[in-house]
């Protein structure tokens, strides 16, 4: 047909069965953020059928930092004005690392009904150690040093049911477990 009522266009009706499809990708990276040092690694792999996909990540992170200062305490007394009191410096290190490994699994059970779960779970590590060094003008010292060391654990389950009752319409419930520990120690 031509003219202002002209239809034109190509319909392809293609008939075949989904292919099973997958992947796998690894990252590494190494960093320097505000002069701290850093390291990631990362590795992925998804898959694909009719009924059934899965993603899962692997996330490795490390972070160096170091700090070093020094300072002065002075303090104002009448008629003598500003006065010494002590100087010393202080120096801290740190370590942050986190392993961090999630999922996504998702189930076609039939046309209308979809089942997906998200497991994540995190092992996150924090170890600082801090020394300060103080001399008071009077000839004194002092010395402290600080460690600390928190690990924190989590959990994280989210289970999700999709229902598409119409085309128009469809209804979604979730069901999330979570939890986490973490222990400080100074």
């Amino acid at each position: 047909a031509t003219g202002p009522f002209g239809i034109a266009g190509t319909i392809n009706i293609v008939l075949r069965k989904a292919q099973r499809k997958a992947s796998s990708s690894m990252r590494g990276n190494v960093r320097t953020e505000g002069g701290k040092k850093g390291v990631d690694l990362t590795w992925s792999s998804a898959s694909v059928s009719d009924d059934f996909s899965h993603t899962f990540t692997l996330s490795r992170w490390r972070r160096l930092s170091t700090s070093h200062g020094r300072h002065v305490q002075a303090s104002e007394r009448p008629g003598t004005g500003a006065v010494r009191e002590y100087e010393g410096e202080a120096h801290a290190r740190g370590l942050y690392e986190s392993l961090i490994a999630s999922s996504v699994l998702a189930w076609t059970l039939d046309a209308k009904h979809t089942l997906t779960i998200s497991p994540e779970i995190a092992r996150i590590k924090s170890n600082n150690d801090s020394e300060e060094q103080r001399r008071w003008m009077s000839g004194l010292g002092s010395l402290a040093n600080q460690t600390s060391k928190t690990p924190t654990n989590s959990l994280y389950l989210p289970l999700l049911w999709n229902w598409r009752i119409d085309p128009d319409s469809s209804l979604a419930v979730r069901l999330v477990a979570s939890g986490s520990r973490s222990h400080s120690r100074l």
